[in-house]
């Protein structure tokens, strides 16, 4: 990604044949950005039929629990997690040591969740009854003090106040005991879940034009998208990316001589990036979704 240097592709790595890492000063063809470059080649297919699949597991029940979450085993639960990655790739002759062709596939299915805690307030404060603050409450518009720190209830004129006080659907009520000096954090307990997907594969064709020429082309896809299924309350966006990627490269090698060799090259990349923000709980009267 030629932007800020971000990850643009990450190709399935048992389809790579070498990696190689410059650090320093590297040469003109890397440039765009200093630190380090990671050049990763491609495999090609071969005058034999070779291939592999795989599938890698993640999952709650394997993994261990956070060292902090361990540690307090009373609220903090495990969360849940579930990751899969699968793929494999496939190489051959098309024609014999003249031309020949490599794909690969990899694919990524995440699922995340678990428990949550949000902070809300509890019903005396949506009726005006702010006895248990230590300050004193006053009225704006007089100066004087609330009689018991209790505000007339029909002072509370904000629309969105009122709805949201008037909808537990909406903005629900405490349903476990909170911390803190006012016993609020943490007061509402719920859930959170989010998935990620990611598709992606390569085409590859290598032709030997003759002794001292050769030809290679490569094509890639990718879609990336990672969202947010649930939150602890309805009135919290949720959040999304996607991130199609197509990349393509034709590269002609020709042997001048045992000292000079020439490398043609023609590339191109695309790259989205869309970040997205989502009414999750479709309760908010929005489309549901704003991208930026």
């Amino acid at each position: 990604d030629s932007i800020d240097n971000r990850v643009g592709y990450s190709p399935n790595v048992d389809a790579l044949e070498e990696v190689k890492v410059l650090t320093g000063n590297a040469a003109a063809d890397y440039g765009n950005a200093g630190g380090a470059a990671v050049v990763m080649s491609m495999k090609s297919g071969t005058n034999q039929f070779r291939g592999n699949v795989f599938e890698f597991l993640r999952n709650d029940k394997l993994n261990a629990n956070g060292y902090f979450r361990n540690r307090n085993v009373s609220t903090a639960k495990r969360l849940g997690f579930k990751r899969n990655v699968f793929g494999g790739t496939f190489g051959g002759p098309i024609v014999k040591d003249k031309a020949f062709f490599f794909v690969d596939f990899e694919g990524t299915q995440q699922r995340t969740g678990g428990p949550a805690t949000a902070s809300v307030a509890p019903q005396a404060w949506r009726n005006g009854d702010l006895s248990i603050f230590p300050n004193n409450i006053t009225d704006p518009t007089t100066g004087t003090l609330f009689p018991n720190k209790q505000i007339p209830v029909s002072r509370i004129v904000n629309p969105v106040a009122k709805k949201l006080f008037s909808s537990p659907d909406f903005y629900p009520l405490p349903n476990q005991a909170g911390t803190g000096t006012l016993g609020v954090s943490g007061n509402y307990g719920a859930s959170t879940g989010g998935t990620q997907k990611n598709n992606q594969g390569d085409f590859k064709l290598d032709y030997r034009l003759s002794d001292k020429d050769n030809l290679s082309g490569r094509y890639s896809m990718g879609s990336y998208e990672s969202f947010t299924s649930l939150q602890p309350l309805p009135v919290q966006m949720g959040s999304g990316q996607e991130g199609p990627t197509k990349s393509g490269v034709i590269n002609w090698t020709r042997t001048i001589s045992p000292a000079i060799v020439n490398e043609a090259r023609a590339a191109y990349s695309r790259v989205i990036i869309n970040d997205t923000v989502l009414d999750w709980s479709g309760k908010l009267g929005s489309d549901g979704n704003a991208t930026f």
